[in-house]
């Protein structure tokens, strides 16, 4: 608050953008998805999130060798499409099973 952060992000419009957000954060359900998520643990998120994440690229790698065809015709889309959200959904992943890792920690204890 001393620093003025909160000022500073009424004055960049965060909060009014928030507010416009949460009928879709609600629609989809993704405040009871992250709690949900909160119960897994972080490195099961991550090995799900790194498998997604290097989907492409081993398709990709199949490809060139010759062990995967290229596809052809009206399948390049449907290749593509399957490869760009596997790779979103991937990196969206990635940064949630961050932040969960991080709330999962346990506090560090003091010592006297």
């Amino acid at each position: 608050e001393e620093a003025g952060v909160f000022s500073k992000l009424e004055s960049a419009g965060a909060f009014s953008t928030a507010e416009k957000l949460l009928p879709l954060v609600e629609k989809f359900k993704l405040l009871s998805l992250f709690e949900e998520l909160l119960e897994v643990e972080a490195g099961l998120l991550f090995t799900a999130a790194n498998f997604l994440i290097v989907f492409t690229p081993v398709v990709l790698t199949l490809q060139i060798c010759g062990f995967v065809p290229f596809p052809q015709g009206p399948v390049i889309p449907v290749e593509a499409l399957a490869c760009l959200s596997t790779g979103a959904a991937g990196f969206a992943l990635f940064a949630t099973a961050f932040i969960i890792g991080n709330l999962q920690e346990e506090p560090a204890s003091f010592q006297q």
